[in-house]
């Protein structure tokens, strides 16, 4: 099986040596300057309360909020919209006096809605109870 194209390069999925480095693993030059760092990280650690506290407000405040992505991971926003379409009841007025009709005339307001404690309790629960067996 040929393992190189015609101008002299390797074709995809080809692998020239088998026992070499697995994909995707570190180099040890980057193993090794990470454990660096982190070695640094941790000695400082326990000092860290001391030097924050002899930074001003402003500076202790933008310092965490620079690392504040390092210890937190970030958070995805998240959009949800829901159309809730609510089943308006529909009432037999013919079953209310003309004394109720009166008060509930009174009680409607200009946006649509019922200001419903200009009603009296009777009509109040006249409403109610034509309303929940409708629905």
């Amino acid at each position: 099986m040929e393992k190189r194209n015609k101008n002299g390069t390797v074709k995809k999925g080809v692998v020239l040596n088998p026992t070499g480095r697995p994909k995707g693993s570190l180099n040890r030059t980057t193993v090794e300057l990470k454990e660096a760092i982190k070695k640094v990280v941790d000695s400082e650690l326990s000092n860290t309360k001391k030097y924050l506290s002899q930074l001003e407000p402003k500076e202790r405040l933008d310092f965490l909020v620079k690392i504040l992505p390092y210890i937190l991971p970030k958070q995805n926003q998240i959009e949800h919209t829901a159309i809730i379409e609510e089943k308006q009841p529909i009432i037999d007025l013919s079953t209310f006096s003309l004394e109720e009709l009166e008060e509930m005339e009174n009680a409607y307001q200009f946006d649509g809605t019922m200001n419903y404690d200009k009603l009296s309790n009777e009509t109040l629960e006249k409403i109610v109870s034509l309303s929940s067996s409708k629905t």
